[in-house]
């Protein structure tokens, strides 16, 4: 009777013993689970730093291209000033010119 018992005991140990290798054998699944999961997402994270460095380095290259272009157009604009400047100029020369010969005609 005692030795039913005993029996009785130790099975209920190999029992409970099965039982909790089986819950760590499910515990560390979830825990490789969750590490793999942690893993992926850092190297997600890293991914999404570098693309943001990657944008970051093209829109300083973007704006540097805006700002030359700006400063060429800016150029453009100024030296088609200078030569309506410089028509007119010539335009009046000729005028004058013409003026002065028709007067000195005039005279003659």
């Amino acid at each position: 009777d005692h030795l039913s018992q005993q029996e009785g005991s130790i099975y209920a140990l190999q029992q409970e013993r099965n039982d909790l290798k089986e819950t760590l054998a499910a515990t560390l699944k979830k825990l490789s689970r969750a590490a793999e999961v942690a893993k992926r997402s850092t190297e997600a994270g890293q991914e999404l730093q570098a693309k943001m460095a990657w944008s970051k380095q093209q829109k300083s290259a973007a704006l540097a291209v805006a700002s030359a272009a700006a400063a060429q157009a800016e150029r453009a604009a100024q030296g088609r000033e200078q030569l309506q400047w410089d028509q007119d100029l010539l335009r009046e020369v000729d005028r004058l010119q013409r003026e002065h010969l028709t007067h000195k005609r005039g005279l003659m």
